[in-house]
């Protein structure tokens, strides 16, 4: 099963390498295409997007009929046969878009894509650095392969090993609002953001009541209990702890929670006795 998930996240790689060099087409190239042509480059970027470039060519291919010289496409074709490990086609296609506009910057990024198997190992190293808790190493390598942005299905291992660095953990937290804004009916990504957010102190709360809202979910409520457990000695939360002890009995949680309360009441009387009480 591992093997399959696995197998899934690596087939859209070629996602996030295609949406960095669609990105940097000129604005300037949309004046001059037809609706048409501008509806199916949007049709070929969201398959890019989630993973399925070899869709996506069927686009570009299709534009290309009506307007051989359309920048776009040839740089889409060109990034495809390159990562589908076609030298042959992806020069041709680079050297089309080299004659119609030599100064395109989608040629740089194209040229230093590598083939689709040199991809899969970059991956599989990444996920095995990060299991391995090398985060750093692993990150690199995600951004070797996706630059800033991360295909949809390659996402959620990006942004993990971003948020296990307080470096990068706000791009992290950005990301995957981005996501959850995207697909709100997904309750993987909201959860994902919810448990990042509870990594610091100053967005735990944010976490907190959106893990609070997914009960029925077994890791929501995991993350939701780490969190409270963290907070259990900030009388702030007592409020939330209380609410969560009510449909998850925990001996433990509850009498920290019952400590805390205790020795804010002594200190509110005036009774703390040494100085760690009354930190």
């Amino acid at each position: 099963m591992e093997a399959l998930k696995r197998f899934r996240q690596i087939r859209g790689l070629i996602a996030g390498a295609s949406l960095m060099a669609f990105v940097c087409a000129p604005a300037a190239f949309a004046a001059a295409q037809s609706p048409a042509e501008q509806l199916l480059l949007q049709k070929a970027q969201v398959l890019e997007q989630s993973g399925h470039i070899d869709l996506a060519a069927q686009s570009w291919k299709q534009i290309l009929l009506s307007d051989p010289n359309n920048q776009q496409a040839l740089a889409g074709l060109a990034r495809w046969a390159r990562i589908s490990g076609d030298e042959a086609e992806a020069k041709k296609y680079i050297d089309r878009l080299k004659r119609v506009n030599p100064n395109n910057p989608a040629i740089n990024t194209i040229q230093n894509l590598v083939s689709r198997k040199a991809q899969n190992q970059m991956l599989t190293r990444a996920a095995d650095l990060a299991r391995s808790g090398q985060n750093a190493e692993a990150l690199a390598i995600y951004h070797k392969a996706f630059g800033d942005n991360p295909p949809d299905n390659w996402a959620k291992a990006y942004y993990d090993t971003e948020a296990s660095m307080a470096s990068t953990r706000p791009d992290a937290i950005n990301g995957l609002r981005g996501l959850v804004k995207r697909y709100p009916d997904n309750s993987e990504y909201a959860i994902d953001l919810g448990r990042v957010l509870t990594y610091d102190a100053a967005t735990r709360a944010e976490g907190e009541r959106i893990l609070q809202k997914y009960r029925t979910d077994g890791a929501a409520q995991a993350y939701l209990r780490q969190a409270l457990q963290w907070d259990v000695q900030n009388p702030g939360s007592a409020t939330m702890i209380r609410e969560y002890l009510k449909s998850h009995p925990d001996s433990q949680l509850a009498s920290e929670l019952a400590q805390t309360e205790a020795r804010q009441a002594r200190e509110s009387n005036g009774f703390a006795r040494t100085p760690a009480e009354r930190a």
